[in-house]
């Protein structure tokens, strides 16, 4: 919802005859949300990927794992659950530094999986950035988003956060050629994620990610 809702944002700022395209992305935003109760619990900006690990093996999270649910329901379980509320964790610092510390989970948890789950929450960090300005709390709005990725990250296959791609230093010029040429509109789309993020958090990360895609 949140990712159509920028790409429209986005077409009618190249013209104003794509404004209806924002009416049917609005449209689809309202009847399609769900409400999300963010976490309270903050932690450096640094301690993502730990707090991730503990996460994973508290004994709340696991004995939902231990049912094989469905994804959906997974997160259902979850969000029902005052334990897991207690023992999830938002981030502490100023914006820059929360979207950093996202990206510090996402990109790890993708490069070992190629969840499309996982590329999901890295374009709606995109799209959520795209909105940013009609937001009347953006850094609450982060809160909420980040509250959303970790419960989506817990439900793919259990990783290790700490187990790190080595960086190694893309040529944008190369991964946005042969991204763009993809036949796979997921790649195209995360090309273009990758780039403007870059652009507004630069990390070598992205591009690694990028490249993981692209290979798939």
């Amino acid at each position: 919802m949140l990712i159509r809702l920028a790409y429209a944002k986005e077409g009618m700022d190249l013209g104003e005859g794509l404004t209806d395209e924002v009416h049917r992305a609005l449209a689809y935003y309202l009847t399609a949300y769900r409400e999300v109760t963010p976490f309270t619990r903050r932690v450096p900006r640094d301690s993502g990927v730990e707090e991730m690990g503990k996460l994973q093996n508290a004994s709340v999270v696991q004995s939902i794992y231990h049912k094989d649910l469905s994804r959906g329901m997974t997160m259902k379980h979850l969000y029902e659950s005052d334990m897991y509320l207690e023992h999830g964790f938002l981030f502490d610092g100023k914006d820059e530094e929360k979207i950093q510390a996202l990206l510090d989970i996402c990109l790890p948890a993708f490069d070992q999986t190629a969840s499309i789950v996982v590329l999901h929450c890295v374009t709606g960090l995109h799209a959520l950035n795209v909105l940013k300005d009609y937001f009347y709390d953006f850094s609450k709005a982060l809160d909420i988003y980040t509250t959303a990725v970790i419960t989506h990250l817990l439900t793919v296959e259990e990783i290790d956060y700490s187990n790190k791609t080595e960086e190694i230093v893309w040529e944008w010029e190369d991964l946005l050629f042969e991204g763009s040429y993809s036949k796979d509109v997921h790649t195209i789309k995360f090309t273009y994620t990758c780039h403007e993020l870059d652009k507004l958090h630069a990390r070598k990360g992205l591009r690694n990610s990028l490249r993981n895609q692209i290979n798939k």
